[in-house]
């Protein structure tokens, strides 16, 4: 087992629970600022007919709560639409108290006019070299500055699809923390090396990787803590091995529209359920569990260990997941 603590002694597990925080384009035109003001309420607004469930939502319940969010924001957009939505996404965070950090898919590059960067061959910034994936991860960090972020010190590659290259590119932008390694999306998206041995921070070149955290739900299978893909028995679970095996970190992953089902444009009640028994079971287990964010040191970096323990799920957690999602389907089409 690794040693825990950050730099001010903090024994407790530290829990990122991060918001890959993007808009996109679903039904509107390709056309410069045509019909994205609706998509941006949609998208980061959650905005349904029967209420707002977008980014100022999670960030209400999570301060109620007394935690905090890492908010991995995705600023390329704005050379296509302008900076106005950017600016108010960075400045809605900033004034709630959590953490803004930098997101980047480079799928945006073929509606720029004039790229820094020729758009590559699939949606994944390691699809290009050292130069451009430098260019491209330094425009992406001034467009974010400029809307009044502060230099972000941590990153996170949109779809996962990060190499080593990426990290490389990150530590020459005085980018410290890299958490693109999600495990389960190895060999397909994310290309770290390495990655499948990787449970807990490691520095590779001069970046810390900070990798998504996973455990086993059935034999030989694993699945990553993302909000939409685990119930919260399995989450809680997840939570409690972390901390029982002594993990420094555990890694979440949401996105700004997690709580809704877009297809419908409703609340998703299921997923929005898991969230607020989540908000609830950190509150309540303060004495174990911290929220932490990227502007801190992150701990566990000084282990000399080579890994922790994976984490192993319980069948009746993953069951009732399924039998939830089953349910779902049918109550709320």
């Amino acid at each position: 087992m690794s040693p825990r603590g950050d730099s001010a002694g903090d024994e407790r597990l530290a829990v990122y629970y991060t918001v890959d925080t993007e808009v996109w384009w679903a039904r509107g035109s390709h056309d410069g600022r045509s019909g994205f003001a609706d998509e941006f309420r949609r998208w980061f607004h959650g905005a349904t007919p029967r209420g707002d469930y977008g980014v100022p939502f999670q960030m209400r319940l999570l301060s109620e709560h007394g935690l905090k969010g890492v908010f991995f924001v995705e600023p390329l957009f704005a050379a296509v639409v302008g900076s106005d939505p950017l600016e108010e996404m960075v400045e809605c965070i900033l004034e709630a108290g959590h953490d803004v950090q930098l997101h980047a898919h480079v799928e945006w590059l073929r509606h720029i006019d004039h790229p820094v960067a020729v758009p590559g061959t699939g949606p994944h910034i390691r699809s290009f070299g050292l130069a451009d994936q430098k260019r491209l991860l330094g425009e992406a960090t001034r467009l974010l500055t400029e809307a009044g972020a502060p230099h972000p010190t941590a990153f996170r590659a949109g779809n996962f699809g990060a190499d080593d290259t990426t990290l490389a590119a990150l530590a020459q932008l005085d980018i410290g923390v890299d958490s693109s390694l999600d495990r389960c999306y190895l060999d397909d998206d994310c290309r770290i090396s390495g990655g499948a041995a990787i449970r807990q921070p490691r520095t590779i070149g001069e970046t810390l990787e900070v990798p998504v955290s996973a455990f086993v739900d059935y034999p030989g299978h694993l699945r990553p803590v993302h909000l939409n893909a685990c119930g919260f028995g399995e989450v809680r679970h997840a939570l409690q091995e972390a901390d029982r095996l002594n993990h420094p970190t555990f890694v979440m992953v949401s996105h700004s529209f997690e709580l809704l089902n877009v297809r419908q444009d409703r609340p998703d009640r299921v997923v929005l359920g898991r969230f607020e028994k989540l908000c609830r079971f950190l509150a309540d287990h303060e004495d174990r569990f911290r929220t932490a964010d990227f502007r801190e040191p992150v701990p566990g970096t000084e282990s000399s260990s080579p890994d922790v323990d994976e984490i192993v799920g319980q069948w009746r957690h993953t069951t009732a997941r399924v039998a939830g999602q089953a349910w779902s389907r049918v109550a709320y089409r």
